[in-house]
């Protein structure tokens, strides 16, 4: 389990930034992780809102939060929508939020997606030093 997992296990919301008419737009996100195979890093959305058609035009994202305690992270990178109904089931089954909007994995209009590639880091506003990881699901 690498930095990102840990911070990402204590809190799962922040901010997505898209692209809309090449500026970014940003908004109230949550991560879905999961640790078992294959480990990827997971958010959801409804195929009826705009961030989804932004995320079609152009898959480049960045994810952002701050803790309580100081510390801030940032994904940014590409993404790839994902049609598994076993994943679907599994983000509607362990979060209460998406279970109330969708109520199951099969929803028509629930779409999920991962950062299929990109980078995260981790900084510290307390001057220690900040760490970097990859992220690689091709």
């Amino acid at each position: 389990m690498n930095k990102l997992d840990q911070v990402l296990l204590k809190q799962k919301n922040g901010f997505l930034a898209t692209i809309e008419d090449n500026k970014p737009r940003i908004r109230p996100f949550e991560i879905q992780i999961f640790l078992d195979s294959p480990f990827k890093y997971y958010l959801c959305t409804a195929n009826t809102k705009e961030v989804y058609r932004q995320l079609q035009k152009s898959p480049f994202i960045e994810f952002s939060l701050a803790t309580t305690d100081n510390i801030i992270l940032r994904i940014k990178g590409t993404i790839r929508f994902d049609s598994d109904l076993a994943i679907k089931q599994k983000i509607v089954d362990t979060n209460e939020l998406v279970r109330s909007i969708y109520k199951t994995g099969d929803n028509p209009t629930f779409e999920i997606f991962y950062i299929e590639e990109g980078e995260g880091s981790i900084t510290y506003l307390d001057n220690r030093t900040p760490e970097y990881s990859v992220i690689n699901n091709k």
